[in-house]
């Protein structure tokens, strides 16, 4: 019979203390398993009604104002995305300060790659 093994999970953070008023879009680890969460401060305009069932939207109607809340080292930094009406759905670190941002990843349709900038 294998051994069993006791995990202690604990609590790093609550969501509200780091996002603060801002909606959760997605959380996510590093590669160095670091949490990483992307907000938005405004409602998210990421669905829209057709004939009775709900769908992705590609792009919202009003700019996004997406934040990046990123955990290194016991300390919460923060990144500002540039404005857009992209809908952004992930996020990974490239490196110390580049980020990949993924847009329209729940789109059944082509779209050509819009560069966003994401600064310290």
């Amino acid at each position: 019979m294998a051994k069993s093994k006791t995990i202690v999970a604990h609590r790093l953070f609550y969501f509200r203390d780091v996002v603060e008023d801002r909606h959760v879009i997605t959380t996510t680890v590093g590669p160095d398993l670091n949490p990483i969460i992307l907000s938005l401060g405004k409602e998210p305009d990421y669905r829209v009604e057709k004939a009775g069932a709900s769908f992705a939207k590609k792009k919202a109607n009003q700019p996004n104002d997406f934040r990046i809340h990123h955990y290194v080292e016991d300390e919460w930094f923060t990144v500002d995305v540039e404005s857009t009406s992209e809908n952004i759905h992930a996020v990974q670190p490239l490196g110390v300060d580049q980020w990949l941002l993924v847009a329209c990843a729940r789109s059944t349709s082509q779209h050509p790659a819009i560069p966003i900038t994401a600064a310290e």
